[in-house]
């Protein structure tokens, strides 16, 4: 055997290890959803500081994966598909993603008393890597009630 010369399958079977650990949900750079365990991008990601050039890293793998035709053993959300070919999700979309928070949605949507009584905030608690955090959806939100 010559050096140097692999006709393709030693990249291949690089590439096809290093895209399966870019997308293991253990290195929290994406994560499955619920119902059908299909990938996107972890939104807790960001916490890294080069979250973005890494982001850009792995595009470039996956489309020289995509160029050599090497089969990738994952599967994306049609939300995070949607994204990547600028077109918009609806809110039906959400059950695809996280179905408890869709269903807590439409109950608030299609509730017929006073959405006060719910006690509910313009805040929502996000809780990963084993900690809390309190996300503001409008500035002080925490301290704004949702109201009809």
């Amino acid at each position: 055997m010559e050096e140097g010369i692999d006709g393709g399958g030693l990249f291949k079977e690089f590439i096809t290890k290093l895209c399966d650990k870019i997308f293991d949900p253990e290195y929290a750079y994406f994560m499955e959803n619920e119902s059908d365990r299909k990938l996107m991008p972890n939104h807790m990601s960001k916490s890294f500081d080069n979250y973005k050039s890494l982001f850009k890293f792995f595009g470039m793998v996956v489309g020289k994966a995509i160029f050599d035709g090497c089969l990738l053993k994952c599967t994306f959300t049609k939300t995070f598909l949607n994204r990547l070919v600028r077109k918009s999700n609806q809110i039906d979309d959400l059950k695809e993603i996280d179905k408890q928070h869709y269903d807590n949605l439409m109950y608030v949507k299609y509730y017929d008393g006073d959405i006060e009584d719910l006690c509910l905030c313009m805040s929502y608690t996000d809780t990963a890597f084993g900690g809390e955090q309190t996300i503001n959806l409008v500035p002080n939100g925490q301290d704004i009630a949702v109201t009809n």
